[in-house]
């Protein structure tokens, strides 16, 4: 750790210039159209706030971010910027705040702004921070959640539970648990994490019942009524219908999850390599270290960290390869990656303390070690966007995420060119659209506006009052009795579309317009009926 601490005002400017940077990367890619996931968002959000809660249900989702975003909305209004602005400022602001709680608790400049930029520039990162989803605040919470912990960290058990730090670690974690009930696994951990440093230190004292645990159970309780009131049962009871996208079936998986060398070996290997360095120099391994250092190293934070990624990933990984539960997606674990982005940032900072533990002792050294540290960090934070992707479309100008569902325009197109009072078949490629399979006839797949199942066409991109709204079933597109759809608008390629269309001899029928993965079909003559087995893409 080193031994100058930055001034308040470095702290002030470097965590703005975080802020900025990661607005930045975000921003320009959040005026897109919005893909299927987040037009239930918006379509949640679109009427009076009663509505809210239940329409966040249907979707199987827990009502208080919807809320809140609803309350947004009345402020900044309804657009794709102003709105997806909401996930782009609370991951900017996380990106800030790793980088203060890093640098403070490791005293070190470098390795909290290591820690910051990553965080700004990991491709997960960038997608869920200009996403109109709950996941930008479980990121934000994630990263108080840990920040408070190192607060907690160096306290003993009876100041720590009497700290505000500890009411706000209990908070951040109920406000992730009610905005994504799958955060609790990840950040449950903490708490047994604290508890193994705190008994290290009195266990009298750290399993001793107080007055200061009270919000503990009041938390619990107020998650486990939210996740009853988001139809947390009905899922259960329907697990393996959600496993087509969120099931494990390989460990290679767990390597794949997260670019786990680049945030865990790189650094790693970069403190190997100081510590062998000063070794062959013939200076101690582990470098300058203080009597409070010792004792704050009873229980290493970064590694509990580390300790609590891996544990959380394997954890969910095993429910799902069970089949126990459909847990094996990223936007489950995302509240683990400031977990790893803290020990990036924290192994950064001490290789850095020890490459320069004897070289400081002029303003001159000190700039010149932060200046070599600097680049290090922006050589590893290179490897990082290489590895992902980001980099080659930093490089070229372009957007570093691209969802690729342009509803907004094949909406708009639909509502231009449809003949007035037209049948659309509308195959958003939701999950629950396999309950209408075999189940249904024709008329009672007819959906009214506000029915959960056509929420695509009844949010911000609305389709005309006149259309006659027709839900395709997921596993296969039934043949209609008397006459075929006048307009399809379907989740997949239009040559996947344009091919199924051949098959019924009704390629010829059909006007067929591409907008990425969303695709278009308008019927140019009414006597040709339409009927398909094929399956629709996911």
């Amino acid at each position: 750790m080193s031994d100058v601490y930055p001034k308040r005002s470095t702290f002030v400017w470097v965590a703005g210039a975080i802020f900025v940077f990661a607005c930045v990367l975000r921003i320009p890619a959040s005026g897109e159209s919005y893909w299927v996931d987040e037009l239930h968002t918006a379509w949640a959000v679109n009427d009076a706030f009663v509505d809210v809660a239940p329409r966040a249900a249907l979707g199987h989702q827990q009502s208080l971010y919807f809320q809140g975003l609803w309350c947004w909305k009345q402020l900044v209004g309804g657009g794709e910027l102003a709105m997806r602005l909401s996930s782009v400022l609370a991951v900017a602001l996380a990106c800030s705040l790793i980088f203060v709680a890093v640098a403070k608790f490791h005293r070190s400049l470098v390795g909290g702004a290591a820690a910051g930029l990553v965080m700004a520039v990991e491709a997960s990162s960038i997608f869920f921070g200009t996403e109109l989803r709950p996941y930008a605040v479980v990121l934000l919470a994630s990263v108080i959640a840990c920040g408070v912990t190192s607060q907690l960290w160096t306290m003993s058990p009876r100041d720590g539970r009497r700290s505000v730090a500890w009411l706000g670690l209990v908070a951040s974690i109920g406000v992730s648990g009610v905005c994504q009930i799958t955060s609790l696994g990840v950040l449950g951990w903490l708490v047994v994490a604290l508890g193994v440093r705190w008994a290290c230190v009195d266990w009298r004292a750290t399993l001793r019942w107080s007055r200061w645990d009270i919000p503990v159970p009041i938390v619990l309780l107020w998650v486990t009524l939210s996740m009853a009131s988001s139809g947390g049962m009905e899922v259960w009871n329907e697990r393996k219908m959600w496993a087509s996208f969120a099931s494990a079936t390989s460990l290679k998986q767990v390597w794949q999850i997260w670019p786990w060398a680049y945030l865990v070996g790189a650094p790693v290997l970069l403190w190997l390599a100081v510590g062998l360095w000063r070794r062959m120099s013939g200076e101690a391994w582990m470098g300058v270290r203080t009597e409070d250092t010792r004792k704050q190293g009873v229980v290493s934070l970064r590694l509990a960290f580390l300790a609590i990624a891996v544990v959380s990933v394997v954890g969910f990984w095993c429910l799902a390869y069970g089949e126990f539960a459909a847990l094996w997606h990223r936007r489950y674990l995302i509240a683990s990656l400031p977990f790893l982005v803290w020990f990036f940032g924290a192994t950064i900072g001490e290789a850095e303390s020890r490459w320069h533990a004897k070289r400081r002792g002029s303003n001159r050294g000190t700039r010149l070690h932060r200046l070599i540290g600097v680049a290090v960090v922006v050589m590893l934070i290179g490897l990082l966007m290489q590895g992902q992707g980001t980099a080659k479309r930093f490089v070229r100008g372009e957007w570093m995420v691209q969802r690729g569902e342009d509803w907004r325009g094949a909406i708009a197109w639909v509502n231009g060119a449809a003949a007035p009072d037209a049948l659309v078949l509308l195959d958003p490629g939701l999950i629950e659209q396999g309950k209408l399979d075999g189940k249904l006839e024709d008329q009672q797949r007819r959906a009214k506006r506000g029915e959960y199942l056509r929420y695509v066409v009844d949010g911000p991109y609305a389709i005309r009052d006149d259309l006659v709204v027709e839900i395709a079933g997921r596993q296969a597109w039934q043949p209609m009795r008397n006459e075929g759809p006048d307009v399809i608008l379907t989740r997949r390629p239009a040559r996947s579309l344009r091919r199924l269309l051949e098959l019924t001899s009704s390629a010829e029928s059909f006007r067929v317009r591409s907008f990425r993965g969303v695709s278009a079909a308008i019927r140019l003559r009414g006597d040709v009926s339409f009927s398909s087995k094929s399956s629709p893409e996911a």
